[in-house]
């Protein structure tokens, strides 16, 4: 009995120190895995997604029938072969289609500067919309589901009151909606990116599982644009307080096509390129027409 008394009066001491020293390490423990958590936790809001020739908003997550933008026609500063394409599109982040239209401005080696606007449905080439389109001219873009695989088209130059319309029959995953500023390709190598400046993009929307929602509603995230060095090429911006407008810059970082021509390979004419940041992202190209000349 005494040999069992004195046992259970030793365990209870044991146990009373056990805890007094439990409480005194506890918090240091508690904020040690807290710590560790948070580090290992995304933090959504800071997702930086890099693309070789992809800056703007994408939006993912949901089926997407709808997309909306206005930008200004950016004026291009450049002496040499280049070009910039600023468009809005659905589909081409996570999957190889993608519908898309929007207006691009080519220079020669001469440095003449052509400006034009286009629609485009992966892995078809480019096609010109009939419209003038000049620097400094507001444009307003949409394309619309009207049925299964049923697309509306519609590009108008609010400056000049032109308007262009079409129907087309595309097949769609619907796994994205993009606002762009892009560096297009020509054949299998990329034209070099021109001094653009910067764009600003404004009354954006998208439609997402039936609903009407500005980029910042679809939790739409950044892409930015960098070069074969890692150094970007065009940054976005933050959403504005609307949740609908962004300004994409240029950066002075040189974009070189020599650069890239091993970057490119063909698959019905193009592939999509990705980096991986955190979180994949794949980019489609504005592929100008094959028969193509810079001139």
């Amino acid at each position: 009995m005494k040999n069992t008394y004195m046992q259970k009066l030793f365990h209870k001491i044991l146990v009373i120190a056990f805890f007094g020293l439990l409480v005194q390490v506890t918090p240091a423990l508690a904020q040690i895995t807290a710590h560790q958590v948070t580090a290992r936790l995304p933090d959504v809001d800071r997702v930086t997604n890099v693309s070789n020739n992809w800056a703007g908003y994408v939006a993912t997550g949901g089926s997407f029938t709808s997309v909306t933008g206005s930008w200004i026609v950016p004026e291009v500063n450049a002496t040499q072969t280049s070009a910039d394409a600023t468009w809005v599109g659905i589909g081409g982040t996570t999957h190889n289609d993608l519908i898309q239209t929007g207006t691009q401005a080519i220079v020669n080696n001469n440095g003449r500067i052509s400006y034009q606007a286009w629609y485009e449905m992966l892995p078809g080439n480019s096609r010109k919309i009939p419209l003038s389109i000049n620097p400094g001219d507001s444009i307003t873009a949409s394309i619309v589901q009207q049925s299964t695989n049923q697309w509306t088209i519609s590009l108008r130059d609010d400056t000049t009151g032109q308007n262009y319309q079409t129907t087309v029959t595309y097949a769609s995953s619907l796994s994205s909606a993009e606002w762009i500023e892009e560096m297009p390709v020509l054949g299998r190598s990329f034209i070099p990116l021109d001094n653009f400046g910067s764009v600003q993009f404004s009354a954006l929307s998208t439609v997402k599982d039936g609903k009407a929602l500005t980029p910042a509603q679809a939790n739409a995230h950044t892409i930015v644009m960098d070069n074969y060095l890692g150094q970007a090429l065009a940054q976005p911006s933050a959403l504005g307080s609307d949740g609908a407008s962004f300004t994409v810059s240029r950066t002075d970082s040189t974009s070189s096509q020599a650069g890239w021509r091993r970057a490119v390979t063909g698959i019905h004419g193009h592939q999509p390129f990705h980096r991986q940041g955190r979180g994949r992202f794949s980019s489609g190209f504005n592929k100008l027409p094959e028969n193509y000349r810079i001139t």
